[in-house]
């Protein structure tokens, strides 16, 4: 079992899901990218020492939206929003 915590990184823009992962590795944390909230929903799975970083535009399913989902799945994960959009 990997005892590193696991941060899942969901944004639809791929220089910054691989800035953050570059970041988030050097800080020796297992990383998880996603390109859309439907994405990473298929994928989700319940982990201990786990974490978001979720963006709040995304075509489809937004990082609000996606967050309301988990809440319904019964998926308790921290999440922590992001946005490049000034507003």
């Amino acid at each position: 079992m990997n005892s590193k915590a696991t941060v899942f990184v969901v944004d639809d823009d791929h220089p910054v899901r691989d800035s953050l992962t570059l970041l988030l590795e050097q800080e020796e944390f297992t990383v998880e990218t996603f390109d859309s909230a439907e994405g990473f929903l298929a994928a989700c799975r319940s982990m201990p020492r786990s974490c978001a970083i979720v963006d709040i535009r995304m075509p489809g399913m937004d990082g609000m939206q996606l967050q309301a989902e988990l809440s319904q799945r019964g998926i308790l994960l921290p999440i922590i929003f992001l946005t490049g959009h000034g507003d």
